[in-house]
């Protein structure tokens, strides 16, 4: 493997990752206002989250930083295969 593959994959890479972890921002500061508007979401359990169809809002407001960790790896690992089978030269 080449210098220029290798580079492509760590830039599809990290690319990948930057764009996980942006979305994860935006989902944590809309699981932000979702609770500022329905206080309630803040304290109900994770059953009644996954229910009322808020369990992502749950997520992101009890647990941000672990969410923005796993939003960029699965973006990483998007990015990667994206450009590694999908787009070619």
């Amino acid at each position: 493997m080449e210098m220029k593959e290798r580079l492509k994959d760590l830039a599809s890479g990290v690319l990948g990752a930057g764009i996980g972890y942006g979305y994860s921002l935006y989902r944590e500061i809309a699981a932000r206002a979702n609770v500022a508007v329905r206080p309630e979401l803040a304290k109900v359990d994770w059953m009644t989250a996954l229910l009322s169809d808020h369990f992502e809002d749950w997520l992101f407001y009890h647990f941000p930083n672990e969410m923005k960790i796993i939003y960029a790896a699965i973006g990483c690992v998007a990015g990667y295969l994206l450009f590694k089978y999908v787009v070619k030269d």
